[in-house]
């Protein structure tokens, strides 16, 4: 899952979109 990140891309874009919302509010990671 998330090992591979492009994979969940091609398989849940949506989902993956919601992840790197989740990531990107983090201060470090």
């Amino acid at each position: 899952f998330f090992e591979r990140p492009d994979l969940l891309k091609k398989k849940h874009p949506e989902l993956y979109g919601m992840l790197v919302e989740c990531f990107r509010q983090e201060p470090s990671t």
